[in-house]
């Protein structure tokens, strides 16, 4: 190759790869792979602009954890949200249902667009205090969210007992014993003071 086309070649190289070394040393072959990682490089780039482009056109929402009281045997309302970023009415969906209760139909809240209201009822006496369902949320037919909790404690309600009459047992000596019964009457129930659950 002529001295002339030589020094042509290392210029443009030198212009067009400034960061490059071996375009200063000259050699077709180390030009060429100078310019391979270039154009690898400039791929990468492209690529990854377009999964950050693709991700912001989606918006994934989120459920909130959730919990609730209710009285053994009895039903509570309850609130599920979700965190959706836009105006539009959520869709919720029950994800795994409870173990000692049943759950009515979804129904849209009638103020807030990213609430729903589902009613809880226990199944009684005998079943544990202790409950838990999982519901998803979604906007405008997107991607549903990962599952939110909710968790629901129980109260048993106690007995109001009132005395009616006294036992009268009359005198018993040493050794000796004597029965007799007390009458009460329920007068209702309540609540205990102390919140325990099982």
């Amino acid at each position: 190759m002529p001295a002339t086309l030589i020094l042509a070649h290392m210029i443009s190289l030198s212009v067009l790869l400034p960061w490059s070394r071996a375009a200063r040393m000259g050699g077709l072959l180390l030009a060429l792979t100078a310019l391979t990682s270039g154009m690898a490089l400039a791929d990468v780039k492209l690529r990854a602009g377009d999964g950050k482009r693709s991700k912001g056109d989606v918006f994934i929402p989120e459920a909130r954890d959730v919990s609730a009281s209710f009285v053994a045997g009895n039903a509570v309302d309850i609130e599920l949200i979700g965190t959706i970023g836009t105006l539009k009415q959520a869709d919720f969906v029950i994800r795994q249902l409870p173990e000692h209760g049943t759950l009515t139909n979804l129904r849209p809240h009638p103020r807030e667009s990213n609430k729903s209201l589902i009613t809880y009822t226990h199944a009684g006496e005998q079943a544990s205090l202790m409950d838990r369902f999982t519901y998803s949320v979604r906007v405008d037919g997107g991607p549903f969210s990962a599952p939110a909790t909710v968790t629901l404690r129980g109260q048993r309600m106690e007995p109001i007992l009132s005395i009616v009459k006294m036992p009268s047992f009359g005198r018993v000596f040493l050794g000796g014993e004597a029965s007799g019964v007390v009458s009460v009457r329920n007068m209702g129930a309540r609540l205990p003071d102390e919140h325990g659950v099982e």
